[in-house]
């Protein structure tokens, strides 16, 4: 079970938003989430990693670790915590998880292409050139469907 009330509130909330949170450790939870409608991960099913190292004092650490094309995502599915209020100087330890969550899903519908250091310049690249949809989409249909590999 979670080690500290505060991560056992974040995991009951979790779980009364429906969804599925795995305990791999005390401080590395795996949740799945689905691809926001509208967007081009839009019937996909992603698994991340939450990184909860000294939390609620320090933001977690969002991974993606089913495969996502993203400006703001890395190619190893590390989210850029500045783009979900998750760095240091944005970091309140009254930041709920479900809304680090609700970030996460936010920046999926609507990614940060004004930033200065995306995590994945080529899909920066290929957003500015309208090409990130069509990549994105089939990207999901690849590796986030139900039919993809795991």
């Amino acid at each position: 079970m979670a080690a500290t009330p505060r991560l056992q509130k974040e995991l009951n909330s979790l779980r009364q938003m429906n969804y599925t949170v795995a305990l791999e450790q005390p401080n590395l939870w795996t949740l799945s989430i689905s691809g926001p409608q509208t967007s081009p991960f839009e019937g996909g099913t992603f698994q991340i990693a939450i990184g909860l190292n000294n939390f609620p004092f320090s933001g977690p650490s969002i991974t993606f670790r089913t495969m996502i094309y993203h400006p703001d995502i890395s190619t190893t599915g590390l989210v850029s915590p500045p783009a979900i209020q998750t760095s240091p100087d944005q970091w309140t330890p009254t930041t709920s998880l479900v809304q680090v969550i609700n970030s996460t899903l936010n920046l999926m519908l609507t990614p940060n292409v004004t930033g200065q250091n995306p995590n994945n310049p080529e899909a920066l690249n290929n957003f500015n050139s309208g090409q990130w949809d069509t990549i994105a989409r089939s990207w999901t249909l690849q590796y986030a469907s139900n039919a993809a590999p795991a």
